[in-house]
């Protein structure tokens, strides 16, 4: 209580005078130390054999740490650091400007916590290679993996003479691919199938109702067919497809238009997954002057899944 911080003194032009004049004559004084003058170390449970908390405190207060001024009365500001921390991460600087929040990414915290949160078993381990697509390649074949599960932005390519990993490894590895496309989505209630009325579509809709259940969400299948289909084989479209869903809260989405794309994106925006087949063709012009964009997975407003099923 009444304790005296440095707040008022930084504030002042004169406290400002004062600070400085005591470094310059006698070497000691704020300017002397770092901003925390206490520090102190604390174990967060008994099941800890050395502490794992450290604890500062600085005889000063702010808003912002180097956003904004210090406040005009007296105060002090306590935090507390995790010393071992049991995930791994990044932290990359996105901007000169040191006010602005870096981007933080933990992995393994990630899957610790879906791990306890699904009630799974997940083996997690971190190789560093300059070859990733051989790597990649190997280990899915070690390992006998049924899925290869991997973060995409939206390329399918990036033109002939740029190293594009992602569709080589489509190409050469045994197991199925799944390319997920990250739009923010936290929470995953809707999905929509988006794919091409053909005979494999078993493999898709089985898959979705997989991912449907692990999630707890609904899922409907979305149909965009030509314009000019005859009503006969619409018929049939939505029969075989009505069929594999086999479920009431499931509903079919048929519709007529030359614009997969646009309509996709339109109806993206009412779901939290959209997941979509690998598409059979590419197109020359786009592989050569490396514009092959995914246009569902690009102008989706939800998160993708692309699906590349071979077993």
């Amino acid at each position: 209580k009444n304790i005296e911080t440095l707040n008022k003194k930084i504030n002042s032009l004169i406290g400002k005078l004062m600070i400085g004049m005591e470094y310059v004559f006698l070497r000691r004084g704020p300017m002397t130390m770092g901003a925390s003058q206490l520090c102190g170390f604390a174990k967060s449970d008994e099941t800890k054999t050395t502490p794992n908390l450290q604890f500062h405190v600085q005889p000063i207060s702010t808003d912002k740490l180097g956003g904004s001024s210090l406040h005009d009365f007296a105060a002090f500001t306590p935090t507390v650091a995790n010393i071992r921390p049991t995930s791994k991460g990044e932290i990359n600087i996105i901007s000169s400007d040191s006010r602005k929040d870096p981007k933080i990414k933990s992995i393994k915290r990630q899957l610790n916590l879906l791990e306890k949160d699904k009630n799974l078993e997940i083996n997690f381990k971190e190789y560093k290679t300059h070859n990733l697509t051989n790597t990649v390649q190997s280990l899915s074949e070690q390992t006998h993996c049924d899925w290869l599960v991997l973060g995409w932005n939206g390329l399918d390519h990036q033109g002939i003479l740029i190293n594009n990993p992602i569709g080589w490894l489509i190409t050469h590895v045994d197991a199925n691919v799944a390319l997920f496309k990250n739009n923010g989505v936290r929470y995953i209630n809707k999905i929509l199938l988006a794919i091409i009325p053909q005979k494999d579509n078993f493999k898709f809709v089985t898959k979705t109702k997989e991912i449907a259940k692990f999630y707890n969400a609904n899922f409907d299948i979305l149909h965009v067919i030509d314009p000019e289909t005859d009503v006969e084989e619409e018929d049939y479209i939505r029969k075989k497809s009505s069929d594999l869903i086999n479920n009431k809260s499931s509903k079919l989405i048929i519709i007529r238009n030359k614009k997969p794309a646009e309509v996709t994106k339109e109806l993206s925006a009412e779901y939290d997954l959209l997941i979509t087949g690998t598409p059979r063709n590419n197109d020359w012009a786009s592989i050569l002057f490396g514009s092959g964009k995914d246009k569902f997975a690009t102008n989706s407003a939800c998160s993708v899944l692309r699906l590349t099923i071979k077993n």
